[in-house]
């Protein structure tokens, strides 16, 4: 154990330290941590991450395929189990670029990456759990991820592939189920307008006070006097809405996504936001951003800048003490004040008077619709996720072009990590950006060939998995590797490029779908007795309450 050991891993050497077993191949190249094998690099790499120079493609931006570091303990013992030996670097491939999981967050590694699927597994950080059914009902299609606490899972390292009913929630009456393809952690909104909260906790983001990992949904005590009628999650941060039009805000706020108007590592209960212009009527979270839009069509953000995702026509950009780039954020709601469009020949014109209806959030770029059907999107332009047919990054919002004519306005948005939907008004369904990055991406809105003909209730996305619930089925896809959440079920494969529907979930109507970064939720109706029987077949998971 400890042995030195070199690796080839997407076009360039790295030098690995560990035992545990071997290394292997995943698509595109890439080379993941193989069963029972934690991979760490023994040197920081070089600028532009350490790949023999082959990390950044001819544009200049980092490929996706690029490894990071990120620093970890020594030594010591993490999750009750012991380190081996000493490294100072953590590696993993299967970035997006400057969005790479190591420095933005949910591969924020303290410990050994032990390898998905192994009976002594640690599954990577965060929590992920299940999801639910209006009636209590719950069950989910999900990866436990479990953070450094191989106790915690019925079977340490497995993984729920099949929907499962949360036992604990029995009798509890489910209106909403929120998650993001950023987080880690999950929200329900009962049917009385409580909230609450469970999974991944370091920066406080459930609420409840202090930064303690919660595995069973717990009621968030410090809103029970609200009823809250919406939420959204960041990568580590939570905004819940209340009937009256209020924010209130929790977890990481170093960037300001929390618009408290400072910038603090984190708030563990729920704070108001500053903002006291008309009702909130819609949110949504980034990564490390926010977006809401009032009772009156006008849209703010507030949060990192960085890639122009706030619409305030600038990334933030500036040189601080050392040569070193930092980011002036927005720390209170500012409205977003101008959408253009572009024509053929590159002008740029105004698109004035514009009424925001709907807005969406990946992980750094923002997806808007209006009052005329129409949809803007800016940010990040990387795999093609703003629908321009280009890569360029967008500092204001920007019309896309497919769904400003007569007949083809949009209904419907939705935002992935690196990705982009939107429901047509006659009920076609049209994607664009990238799912599984190391492949061709979609530059433009296309239309969703095996979903022709469905009529689409509910979207939802993960890190690059999709779940729709569409007429009397349910139906996911999403490329390798997934961890369950398409919720296949046992003995079935676990990834699929194209859709599918989810025969596990068969005679069960899902009214709503959300996803985690590698978790699935959905509520399930129950209204007759056929139903209940269906969901009283389910599995059901009850997992240790701390």
């Amino acid at each position: 154990m400890g042995t030195e050991m070199c690796w080839r891993w997407a076009e360039g050497p790295i030098a690995g330290c560990g035992g545990w077993g071997g290394a292997g191949p995943l698509e595109g190249g890439d080379t993941w941590v193989g069963p029972q094998r934690a991979f760490w690099l023994q040197d920081p790499p070089p600028s532009g991450g350490g790949l023999g120079g082959s990390c950044r493609d001819r544009g200049g931006r980092l490929r996706s395929d690029a490894c990071f570091s990120g620093s970890v303990p020594s030594r010591g013992a993490v999750g009750g189990r012991h380190l081996p030996f000493g490294c100072q670097y953590a590696a993993i491939a299967r970035g997006s670029g400057p969005e790479t999981e190591v420095e933005q967050g949910l591969w924020r590694l303290t410990g050994p990456l032990w390898a998905p699927g192994t009976p002594e597994g640690v599954p990577y950080t965060g929590l992920g759990l299940s999801g639910w059914g209006r009636s209590g009902q719950v069950f989910a299609h999900a990866r436990c991820l479990m953070f450094s606490l191989p106790s915690c899972l019925p079977q340490p390292g497995s993984e729920l592939v099949g929907p499962h009913r949360y036992g604990c929630l029995s009798g509890v009456r489910v209106r909403t189920v929120v998650s993001g393809s950023c987080a880690a952690h999950s929200l329900l909104i009962t049917t009385e307008g409580k909230l609450w909260s469970w999974g991944r906790n370091e920066k406080g983001q459930l609420g409840h006070g202090d930064t303690k990992r919660v595995e069973a949904p717990r009621l968030l005590e410090g809103l029970s006097h609200e009823v809250i009628v919406s939420a959204a999650c960041g990568r580590n941060h939570t905004l819940a809405l209340t009937e009256t039009g209020s924010v209130f805000a929790f977890g990481e706020n170093k960037m300001g996504q929390l618009g408290l108007g400072n910038q603090t590592d984190a708030v563990p209960s729920p704070a108001q936001i500053m903002y006291n212009g008309q009702p909130i009527t819609k949110m949504a979270c980034g990564a490390e951003f926010s977006m809401i839009m009032d009772c009156k069509g006008n849209l703010y953000s507030f949060g990192c800048p960085e890639y122009g995702q706030l619409g305030h026509n600038s990334d933030g950009k500036f040189i601080a003490r050392a040569q070193r780039i930092e980011y002036d954020c927005e720390l209170v709601p500012r409205r977003v004040a101008i959408f253009i469009e572009k024509t053929k020949d590159g002008q740029i014109l105004p698109v004035p008077n514009v009424v925001v209806r709907d807005v969406a959030c990946g992980a750094n770029h923002t997806l808007v619709l209006d009052s005329q059907k129409r949809v803007f999107s800016w940010g990040f332009g990387g795999y093609g996720r703003l629908g321009h047919a280009e890569q360029k990054d967008e500092m204001v919002p920007r019309l896309v072009k497919l769904f400003d004519f007569p007949g083809r306005g949009a209904s419907q948005i939705y935002a992935g990590y690196t990705c982009s939907f939107a429901v047509s008004e006659v009920g076609g369904l049209f994607f664009w950006g990238a799912t599984n990055t190391s492949r061709e991406s979609t530059m433009y809105p296309k239309a969703v060939q095996d979903l022709c003909g469905w009529r689409i209730r509910s979207l939802a996305c993960g890190k690059s998995s999709i779940i729709v619930a569409a007429d009397e089925s349910t139906i996911s896809w999403g490329p390798s590797p997934t961890f369950g959440e398409l919720g296949y079920g046992d003995h079935k494969p676990k990834s699929s490029t194209a859709a599918q529907e989810v025969k596990t979930l068969d005679g069960i109507f899902t009214e709503q779908v959300a996803m985690g970064y590698s978790h699935s939720l959905v509520i399930a109706r129950d209204e007759s007795e056929t139903e209940k029987e269906k969901i009283k077949k389910l599995p059901e998971y009850n997992p240790r309450t701390l």
